[in-house]
C-alpha cells in the first residue's frame, strides 16, 4: 500500500531538515568544531582526533558528552515527574 505525500507535507519536511543542518553547521562553526545537535559527529571526529594523535581535538570532543548525558537525565527526570503527575 503506497501512498504518496502531498507538497504541503514534502515543503514542511524539507524546510524541518534543512534548519537542522542549518543548526548542526551554526554549532559546529562557531562553536568550537563540535556538534551541539548530533553525538554521532563528535564520537566521528573524537575517532578522528585519536588517530592523528592530537590531543587538542580529543579533549575538545570530550566536553559535549557530560552536557549530553546530564540534559538526557534531566529530560528523564522531567519526563518521569510528569508522568506521575
Amino acid at each position: 500500500m503506497t501512498e504518496k505525500m502531498a507538497i504541503s507535507d514534502k515543503i514542511l519536511y524539507g524546510g524541518l531538515l534543512a534548519a537542522a543542518g542549518g543548526f548542526d553547521s551554526y554549532t559546529f562553526l562557531v562553536h568550537g568544531q563540535v556538534f551541539a545537535g548530533l553525538q554521532t559527529g563528535n564520537l566521528i571526529l573524537l575517532g578522528d582526533a585519536y588517530w592523528s594523535n592530537e590531543m587538542g581535538g580529543i579533549n575538545a570532543t570530550h566536553y559535549p558528552y557530560p552536557s549530553f548525558y546530564v540534559g538526557n537525565d534531566f529530560n528523564a527526570g522531567c519526563a518521569a515527574s510528569f508522568q506521575g503527575s
